[in-house]
């Protein structure tokens, strides 16, 4: 009787489960997009300041983002 309660929750339970699993691979996927599209936020921003005010302008973190995205772009 045991057995049959664990294979009914095991064949009920099983879409739900690949469904969460899936749905996490979106949130992941989700995620990194994410931070992508504030990162290259960030770089179009920087560049505008750099156009505006010019090179010497640039705190150091925006000249590190800036080289991080010359990095991404060559590999």
């Amino acid at each position: 009787l045991a057995g049959m309660a664990t294979g009914l929750a095991y064949v009920l339970g099983r879409p739900w489960l690949k469904g969460s699993l899936r749905a996490r691979k979106k949130s992941g996927w989700a995620q990194k997009m994410e931070h992508e599209r504030r990162f290259q936020a960030e770089v179009d921003r920087i560049l505008a300041k750099v156009h505006a005010s010019g090179i010497n302008s640039l705190t150091r973190r925006e000249k590190k983002i800036l080289q991080e995205a010359t990095q991404r772009e060559q590999q």
